[in-house]
């Protein structure tokens, strides 16, 4: 009798502490922060940053309170293209690209605007510039194309993702995700990235 109630006792103590063991282990995964690169979305943008640090920050005109993208750079507005600034660029920076995206379209990742900037120089720059080449964004359109979310939906995000890379990116207008993905592989020496919201 006293040996069962001792074994009784023992599986006891084993099942609580791995019922222990259960919990500090999801209670580790509910804390562990995500990285920084987790919040870009898209597989293959945080693919292509992985190994560069997030350091580049960027601001843009667009961006009001709340971090919401003002009207008049939406489609119910005038689709102003805003103005976007990269600071605090590595000091081997030969270019610069922009990737502004919505991550929560309907048909997944929907491109807004593409820009790339060449022969850079120096610490802080302004993508909206002569020298910028622009690609063609999900509308067909080689410009700028502010949010146009459906109606109803919950807010969209919209990223505006800047990447210094450390070469001249041979592309010509026009050019496609696709193409600025393949030149920009293993050239990202920094990122950075603003994520504001719009709705309707």
């Amino acid at each position: 009798m006293g040996n069962m109630v001792s074994r009784r006792l023992v599986m006891l103590v084993l099942v609580s502490l791995a019922a222990i063991g259960v919990m500090a282990g999801w209670l580790q995964f509910m804390n562990t922060p995500s990285s920084p690169e987790s919040q870009l979305v898209d597989d293959r943008f945080i693919g292509l940053v992985h190994n560069a640090p997030q350091t580049i920050k960027v601001s843009t005109n667009a961006v009001i309170e709340d971090n919401r993208i003002h009207i008049a750079h939406t489609c119910d507005g005038d689709n102003i293209m805003p103005i976007v600034t990269a600071s605090h660029l590595p000091e081997n920076t030969k270019s610069l690209a922009l990737i502004v995206y919505d991550p929560d379209a309907p048909r997944g990742t929907f491109i807004h605007w593409l820009v790339v900037l060449n022969d850079v120089h120096g610490w802080i720059y302004t993508l909206l510039s002569e020298k910028m080449i622009e690609g063609t964004n999900d509308f067909g359109h080689i410009d700028y194309d502010g949010p146009c979310p459906p109606h109803g939906d919950k807010p969209h995000r919209y990223i505006f993702l800047v990447l210094a890379l450390d070469k001249n990116l041979e592309l010509e207008r026009g050019f496609t995700l696709d193409d600025l993905l393949s030149s920009a592989r293993n050239h990202v020496i920094a990122y950075g990235y603003l994520i504001a919201t719009y709705s309707r």
